[in-house]
């Protein structure tokens, strides 16, 4: 008998209670190549969530390979240089149906000065075979590359560039379990961080939750409104929250 995607899904999550009660805390890593893949998925099904990057995908915002190129393309070099963190599903215990790939919750972060390393032509290649393949995207994202308004709001402040979780997963505390490495990387520099969102619901959850203030309001090209947030310097560590 063949089991459909949606199927396996489904009973993952029925399965979840038994498998995992929360008693333990979520394991964050530093990805590897070989989670690459399953992290851009995520990041691009969430990209296609926000308004900027909805403009971006344009016609094919629910094509899901478009999605993915479009995580692969502005994310990469950051998780080349070793700054994408993620927390793989914990329902997995079971050796025999883990997939060791699957990636529930990512956090892209830079620290001040660092930039990836130099692309691998092979990536850059089909990249630039798959966005030739699809011009109006190609045609907005540099749009978006040459009219962004995101500046860092201090010299030193770490950039939360982006954050992605599954939907089931997102009052797991999958957030809070991808951020305490940065806050304690900003506490021990006493540096901020900061991060920008194309959603009100999610600026409004940030300066509720996270204690930060808002250092900008913009309106992009496409007619959305861009917010962004800074925390303290050094931040309070949300455990103590």
């Amino acid at each position: 008998m063949t089991i459909r995607p949606e199927e396996r899904a489904a009973a993952r999550c029925e399965r979840r209670g038994p498998l995992w009660d929360g008693s333990s805390p979520m394991k964050v890593d530093t990805l590897d190549a070989p989670r690459f893949a399953s992290a851009f998925r995520l990041i691009g099904r969430s990209l296609a969530e926000i308004p900027v990057y909805r403009w971006i995908l344009g016609e094919h915002v629910a094509d899901p390979e478009a999605c993915s190129l479009l995580a692969r393309i502005l994310f990469r070099s950051i998780a080349d240089s070793g700054h994408l963190l993620g927390v793989m599903n914990p329902e997995q215990a079971d050796p025999e149906e883990a997939d060791p790939a699957e990636v529930i919750g990512v956090l892209a972060w830079l620290p001040p000065g660092v930039d990836g390393p130099a692309p691998d032509p092979a990536d850059q290649e089909r990249d630039a075979r798959d966005l030739v393949a699809r011009p109006d995207m190609a045609r907005r994202l540099v749009d978006f590359w040459s009219n962004s308004p995101m500046y860092a709001p201090a010299p030193d402040a770490v950039d939360l560039t982006f954050a992605a979780v599954e939907p089931e997963w997102r009052h797991a505390g999958v957030i809070r379990a991808l951020m305490e490495p940065v806050e304690k990387y900003c506490i021990h520099h006493e540096i901020p961080y900061y991060v920008w969102t194309g959603l009100e619901s999610l600026r409004d959850v940030y300066i509720g939750g996270w204690g930060v203030e808002p250092f900008a309001e913009v309106e992009f090209v496409d007619g959305s409104t861009l917010y962004g947030l800074v925390s303290d310097r050094p931040p309070v560590f949300s455990g103590s929250r």
